[in-house]
């Protein structure tokens, strides 16, 4: 629990640094891998909503195939900008995640939040993103995804998305 108030008090520290345009939706694909599994593989599409050049609110829909079976994932977050080089940033927040994974009662009881109703799961995403800007409205994005959910589904992902252009960009 002191984990998940300390990242609450930095993402409220931090959404004061530009991600994407004010008003700008972005979308975007990524592969993703486990980290201590890395033949379990997937991927997500992401939809981002920028309220301001800080901040996003970013919502991932994803599949990861391990060999239990393939794991459905919903994550919702909102990331804020940590550093900001010159052509690329590095950007932290923090969401809910929610799959389709049974939890122990030692896994909840382990875990910083999480809950489990028998076959699905709801926990903490902790998210750091690097983006790289390719070109115009183009950004490659890596992250690396902390979940409290389901053992260790902690995931490395790798991918591209696009920034709708406003006002004429």
């Amino acid at each position: 629990m002191k984990l998940f108030l300390k990242g609450l008090f930095f993402l409220a520290v931090n959404v004061v640094i530009a991600q994407h345009e004010p008003g700008a939706w972005v979308i975007g694909g990524q592969v993703m891998s486990r980290v201590n599994k890395i033949e379990d593989i997937g991927g997500n599409f992401q939809v981002h909503y920028a309220p301001n050049c800080y901040s996003s609110y970013i919502m991932e829909v994803g599949l990861l195939n391990t060999k239990e079976g393939i794991v459905p994932e919903l994550g919702i977050s909102i990331n804020s900008i940590m550093f900001n080089f010159q052509s690329w940033m590095i950007t932290g927040g923090m969401g809910f995640i929610a799959n389709s994974v049974d939890i122990s009662k030692k896994e909840q009881d382990e875990a910083i939040f999480s809950f489990s109703n028998g076959s699905n799961s709801l926990g903490v995403l902790l998210k750091i993103r690097t983006l790289i800007s390719l070109s115009k409205g183009w950004q490659m994005s890596a992250d690396f995804n902390f979940k409290t959910v389901g053992g260790n589904f902690s995931t490395v992902n790798w991918g591209v998305i696009y920034e709708f252009p406003l006002k004429g960009y």
